[in-house]
């Protein structure tokens, strides 16, 4: 009698077995993956519109001292030379694209920060907008500092007691 080579491999059973396994897996990482891609594009966007308020409050003191020492003014009088201003200290938004753009309401899909002028250059306003589940935040950044509302009403308010 000859020896016949016995075949090896996986039964029916087992890769049925392995692949619930997998899906069990999948389902459960899957939807934890976006739960923290999400967590990280809302952070970026708070820590992003958080530095552009920083960044333009500094700006605005360093603007203030230069003017009581007799130099002209320096910062932008218009919105797009803010959003270059700011662009330049980093500027990618959270979806993908500009970090800033010119605009008083920002992007909700990429995330963008909104940047207007107003007082012929004596007021910033800076608009994170309504991304993910984050709120729309509106800050109004001058020589007197900077004040951050949750609606534009809020802050127009502000912005005229100063």
């Amino acid at each position: 009698m000859k020896n016949i080579p016995r075949v090896e491999g996986f039964t029916l059973i087992e890769v049925m077995i392995i692949v619930a396994i997998l899906g069990l897996l999948l389902s459960i990482a899957i939807p934890t993956y976006s739960n923290y891609v999400s967590i990280a594009r809302t952070s970026k966007l708070v820590i992003h519109f958080g530095e552009a308020v920083q960044f333009a409050e500094k700006e605005y003191s360093k603007e203030k001292i230069e003017v009581a020492i007799g130099n002209p003014p320096s910062l932008p009088t218009m919105d797009s030379g803010w959003v270059a201003l700011l662009s330049n200290n980093g500027g990618v938004a959270p979806g993908g694209g500009r970090g800033f753009i010119v605009g008083s309401m920002g992007d909700s899909i990429t995330g963008a920060v909104g940047v207007s002028v107003t007082d012929d250059g004596a007021t910033l306003v800076l608009v994170r907008p309504l991304y993910d589940n984050l709120v729309s935040l509106t800050a109004v950044v001058n020589t007197a500092g900077a004040y951050v509302a949750k609606t534009e009403t809020e802050a127009e308010e502000k912005r005229k007691k100063k």
